[in-house]
């Protein structure tokens, strides 16, 4: 019939409303929550100069369908994103409707639109409505678009193009939204009634909800880069689409930290920083630090792990490319650590992996460790980025060792026991929360060394990284490359399928060391994670022949201080975190 006729195309129409609105404000909100992180963020500006108000009417107390759950969603949509707090008033039109009859200046604006009393409460449940401050009721789409006037860019542009629109475009796109609002979107019941006090919301609240859109914004687009567009790319590791990745990698964990940083200042958040995740920590947990990653540095430089350094001042010149800190250094004093100083001569390389040994062997014996530690950091930066000049060394092998250094010889306190410092003289101790904050600076450059090579390959190929015939290549051609050891398990398991056993490896390495993120955060991560990571390396020794010495050494040493202040005593209660 020609009623179900025209029931069908308003449903049709309701649709199109509905999707066209919803993309208009995804849009309208990516173009907000840019201005407003960039605003509080960079420029010292006021709020209220974000946007200049759109001339029209001015809504000044809005009614609502309390039991409407898309005039509530509305009600807080424009209380979050409201330039001023007194700008807009709400209140429920059940309530309006009851007290029409009573005095007031919303009573009487609604008794001179509607004549009768039951066409006020008819008309009030099917429109919005809103009372201006000179006593107008506007009803309708203007309700909906003076209160865009009143919000953040680029909300005010957007009702100032609504005006431009045909009325009778307007109005009719609204009647169809309104008499079709409860089928579509459903009533919240009585419960959703708004009160006279409406909706509280405070400055540091809409900044809040504006940096958590912004997270989420930048979660979507990370997602969609390395689940939608990496996997069809080259899988290089540098370009353009790589890089915008990285960029939007970083700016999701700026905007993460940031989200914190606003959570915490909230009278109700959770314990402290310190008791969740950090704890106290012994002494004898920052000496076992401190012997560990001196001795794992100190395997480095010898011959049968990396090529003897005194023996590269004989390859071309041509091949030495310094990179990063050694570069700089070449460039300030040339004399010194220039490409034709230091890197050519024989002398003053050996020079240099003598001292690089005995610094580290004083910091494994924890003698002068204040003055020490920060050489040996200084001196292996150096030997590293010698051999970093030809190449032959590259890769994230070994910088967790250096960072803990580093670390140590930053807060110190870590030759406090079991060190020739700690027999020499009698020294005040750090305190348990001092030293457990350093084991928590550790724990983060530990779980930082697999994150950070996760995420290297998720912004390079994306989700297809763990894909099983990208592994399967991948192991192959390191099993053909990398010495044997006699053992070529990658080449017996080659005609393994695909799916599932190649794709479980590859999930398992790529989304594991994206894991070990939760690490310093997740009692269970903490747990099992770095275990899982131990596992892996057996497997690459199996099945790429590459020996992770650092990592295989570092995690049993990770739990191994986490126990010894689990058991130790009175100072040091069982560890929180860190």
């Amino acid at each position: 019939s020609r009623r179900e006729m025209w029931w069908a195309a308003e449903q049709v129409a309701m649709g199109v409303i509905s999707v066209v609105l919803g993309a208009v404000v995804l849009s309208c909100e990516a173009v907000r929550v840019c201005l407003v992180v960039v605003q509080s963020g960079l420029v010292a500006t006021r709020r209220e100069a974000m946007a200049a108000p759109c001339k029209g009417h001015r809504s000044r107390r809005i009614l609502v369908d309390g039991e409407c759950t898309v005039c509530n969603a509305f009600r807080t949509f424009v209380s979050y994103r409201v330039r001023k707090a007194d700008a807009i008033e709400w209140a429920s039109a059940q309530e309006a409707s009851r007290g029409a009859s009573e005095s007031g200046a919303v009573a009487e604006a609604l008794r001179a639109t509607y004549a009768a009393p039951e066409a006020i409460a008819t008309n009030l449940l099917a429109k919005l409505h809103a009372v201006t401050d000179d006593g107008q009721v506007v009803v309708g789409a203007d309700v909906v678009l003076g209160a865009l006037a009143e919000c953040q860019a680029p909300y005010p542009q957007l009702a100032a193009l609504g005006r431009c629109c045909p009325r009778r475009l307007a109005d009719g796109a609204y009647d169809v939204f309104s008499r079709n609002r409860h089928a579509w979107f459903g009533r919240g019941g009585p419960a959703w009634i708004v009160g006279k006090a409406g909706v509280e919301v405070d400055e540091a609240a809409r900044l809040k909800h504006a940096v958590a859109e912004a997270t989420w914004f930048v979660a979507a687009a990370f997602a969609g880069l390395t689940v939608a567009v990496l996997p069809l790319g080259d899988g290089h590791k540098d370009g353009p689409t790589q890089y915008a990745t990285r960029l939007v990698c970083a700016s999701l964990m700026l905007l993460a930290l940031w989200r914190d940083r606003l959570d915490r200042k909230k009278p109700e958040y959770p314990r402290d920083f310190y008791e969740r995740f950090v704890g106290p920590a012994s002494p004898q947990s920052l000496a076992i630090m401190r012997v560990v990653c001196a001795g794992i540095l100190l395997v480095f430089t010898l011959p049968f792990m990396t090529a003897p350094l005194p023996e590269t001042a004989a390859v071309p010149r041509h091949m030495c490319k310094p990179t990063g800190a050694l570069r700089l250094a070449g460039r300030l004093a040339p004399s010194l650590f220039g490409a034709e100083a230091l890197l050519a001569s024989a002398t003053r390389l050996a020079a240099l992996a003598l001292a690089t040994r005995v610094l580290l062997c004083l910091v494994a014996l924890g003698l002068l460790t204040p003055v020490v530690a920060p050489l040996a950091a200084a001196s292996w930066l150096v030997y590293g980025g010698v051999l970093r000049s030809y190449n032959s060394w590259r890769g994230h092998s070994f910088i967790a060792a250096w960072w803990t250094l580093v670390v140590l010889a930053w807060r110190g306190g870590a030759a406090e026991v079991w060190s020739l410092d700690a027999l020499r003289a009698r020294r005040g101790s750090s305190s348990p929360a001092y030293r457990g904050w350093t084991r928590f600076m550790v724990t983060l450059v530990f779980a930082n060394n697999y994150f950070m090579a996760g995420l290297s390959k998720f912004c390079a190929s994306g989700v297809a990284w763990a894909f099983g015939t990208n592994l399967k290549a991948k192991l192959l051609q390191t099993s053909l490359t990398q010495g044997s050891f006699g053992v070529y398990l990658s080449l017996a398991l080659k005609h393994l399928p695909a799916v599932p056993a190649w794709l479980f490896l590859g999930v398992a390495g790529l989304y594991g060391e994206l894991a070990m993120g939760l690490v310093p955060f997740h009692p269970v991560a903490k747990l099992a994670f770095p275990a899982l990571m131990w596992g892996m390396h057996l497997g690459i020794i199996l099945l790429q022949h590459i020996v992770f010495v650092d990592l295989l050494t570092m995690i049993p040493a990770w739990y191994a201080w986490h126990a010894v202040d689990t058991l130790a005593p009175k100072d040091a209660k069982r560890y929180a975190g860190g």
